[in-house]
């Protein structure tokens, strides 16, 4: 099928199937009307939804990253449709993830500062643009960017895991946490014989990231 398809996958991770559908219901009952395909409430496990990850899918492909946290009051739908529905390629993928509980068990026992990359808000959003020919580089990257340079302006932060720090300059601990890696970094290291970030022109060198916001 040549059309572009949008797959919307909702996990909900629950003791028993009850609880699940429960969980699940809104969703179920406001999704579009006449979907080509409908799973509800299918059983899974770990070792299953990683495996929908596998890297094979993605071998021979090139791919530009960005995960980003975004701000507790803002209208994340919005904030999220773009990336959602203007694909320029079939094999790009964007997530969400609600953080919720995590953020509030961790503002609760006060370990926010000590994670190696904070939880800063309520909602997690990543985009995995995927495209297949060096020849596109400059389009589907300035694509990518285009869609996030509107969404970086929503964002607490971002996720080492899923950044390109070449693109944007954004906070990715606490600021306690962050300070202390840094200074660790010049105690230990302080020639720079170890990588750093490789941000833009490599500027940050022994130095470090800011670790902050930069619209």
């Amino acid at each position: 099928m040549d059309d572009r398809l949008i797959a919307c996958l909702f996990n909900s991770f629950t003791p028993d199937k009850a609880t699940a559908e429960k969980s699940l219901q809104a969703i179920h009952e406001s999704r579009p009307a006449n979907p080509l395909m409908e799973l509800v409430c299918v059983g899974t496990t770990i070792d299953a939804e990683v495996e929908l990850q596998a890297p094979e899918q993605f071998n021979g492909t090139r791919q530009h990253t960005t995960g980003f946290w975004i701000k507790d009051d803002a209208d994340v739908a919005s904030v999220m449709e773009r990336m959602m529905v203007d694909c320029k390629s079939k094999e790009t993928v964007c997530s969400w993830t609600s953080t919720d509980r995590l953020a509030a068990r961790l503002v609760s026992d006060h370990s926010t500062e000590n994670l190696a990359n904070t939880c800063m808000s309520s909602h997690y959003g990543a985009l995995y643009t995927v495209w297949h020919s060096q020849d596109e580089d400059q389009k589907y990257m300035s694509h990518h960017n285009g869609i996030m340079k509107e969404v970086h302006r929503h964002s607490v932060g971002g996720c080492l895991g899923d950044s390109d720090f070449q693109s944007f300059e954004t906070k990715y601990w606490g600021n306690a946490a962050g300070r202390k890696l840094m200074e660790l970094r010049k105690k230990w290291d302080p020639k720079g014989r170890i990588c750093g970030y490789l941000d833009s022109g490599d500027k940050s060198g022994i130095i470090g990231l800011e670790n902050k916001i930069v619209l």
